[in-house]
This record gives C-alpha cells, structure tokens and sequence, in this order.
C-alpha cells in the first residue's frame, strides 16, 4: 500500500484520523447498557479499555481475564439468595431475607444462590442462623433449596455438616432438596446423606412441604405418611 501522499501530513492531523477512527470503535451503547446493567462489568470494561490505549492489546486482555474472575468470585461470595413464600393461593415464590417469610408455620426454605465453598460458607451459615433467630413463629425446620448450588467443596460439605449440627442442638430439623445429580454425588462422598439424613433429602420443594406438613401438622393433612413426599434413596 502506497502511504507516501499521507507523508505530506502534519503529525498533529495523523493523529487526529487515528483517535477518531479509535472512536468509531468504541461501542458507546454497549458500554451505556452495561453501566445501567452491571456497573462491576462496566469497571471492568473501562478499566481494560484504558489499559489497551495505555499499555497494549495483550496487557489489557490479561487484565480483563483478571478482573473478570474477581467480580465472578464477588457475586459468589455475595450470592442472591431468598427465602419461599407461599401464597394463600398455593403458589411459591423468592422473599427477600429480611421478610422473615415461613412456606408453612415452623418452617423456612432457604434458597442460596451460588456454589458452595470456602470462601461463603460463613455467608451461608450466619444468613442460616439468622433466619433460624428471627423466625415467629419459631422454626421446626429449615430447609435449603439447592437449585442454584452447582458444586459443593470440601470447606462447603463441612460448613452444611456443622449448620446441621448446630441446629439439631437448637431443636430445629436441617433438610435439603433440588439437589443436582452432581451435586448430590458430592453429599454422598462427603458422607453428609448420612449426617443429614436419607428422610430429610428431597427431591422438591414440594416434596419437603409436604413431608414437613405430615410431620409436624398431622392435623392438617392426616397422621399417615406424606402424600407425594418423596425422600431421595441414597
């Protein structure tokens, strides 16, 4: 390619062809859309654009890689989780932590919204704790919703092991359900099927409902076993 014509130009106006042209590359509405979004993304995005005009192409992808795991490890260290709420209608739904909400009288579902490791498991079990405290009426059982958790370490296994123990002190039963085939690979090799208990394992939330309601309510839905309650075999 012929650039001698681009040689009669002052430095000043190469520059200027080349900033802009760098402009048209910037997607403007892109970016706005993910401050307005995911302003963590947007720092990341800004912050790797810098580091491309700055340093180079190489310098900001690997910044970009390293940035994106720590916002990743962020929100799973500070996952979203809830609670179900029940409607009068039957109908379930998530509650924020601070509504208190109990699926039935004496019983809270949990629902943690990442994987299971060392660095939430004290998330995990002080949100569990403070459930468990402030329930009114008080709780008899405290299920977890699993279907957000898709791994579960060895720190995460010992930290659902101890929050099972700590509120068997308390009188209050630890049950789990919507578990992964995954996921519950790991509970058994971690020996927690046993520790927790083949009758508190479920396969739905519905299914723990009504286990807990044939328990505990046997007014409610007869002293027999639990219609539709199905405890997941080992």
């Amino acid at each position: 390619m012929d650039t001698g014509p681009l040689a009669y130009l002052p430095n000043a106006v190469l520059a200027s062809v080349v900033f802009l042209i760098g402009l048209r590359l910037v997607d403007y509405r892109g970016m706005a859309a993910i401050a307005r979004l995911r302003r963590g993304e947007f720092a990341v995005a800004l912050i790797t654009a810098a580091t491309v005009v700055v340093l180079g192409v190489e310098q900001g992808i690997i910044l970009a890689m390293v940035l994106s795991i720590v916002e990743h490890m962020y929100h799973s260290y500070r996952p979203y989780d809830t609670l179900v709420a029940v409607a009068p209608d039957g109908t379930r739904g998530p509650a924020p932590l601070a509504e208190r909400a109990e699926a039935a009288p004496g019983l809270a579902i949990y629902r943690f919204g990442a994987g299971l490791y060392y660095a939430n498991g004290s998330r995990f079990t002080e949100a569990i704790m403070d459930v468990v405290e402030a329930a009114d009426p008080p709780l008899r059982w405290l299920g977890v919703s699993a279907s957000a958790i898709g791994d579960v370490d060895y720190s995460g296994a010992d930290t659902i092991r101890q929050v099972a123990e700590e509120l068997a002190r308390t009188g209050v039963d630890f049950a789990i359900c919507n578990l992964s085939p995954e996921v519950r690979r790991q509970l058994d090799a971690y020996g927690l099927a046993e520790s927790i208990g083949i009758d508190r394992i479920f396969t739905t939330e519905d299914d723990l409902l009504n286990a807990y309601r044939a328990t505990v309510e046997p007014s409610r839905t007869g002293a027999g076993s639990a219609v539709g309650a199905t405890p997941v075999d080992g």
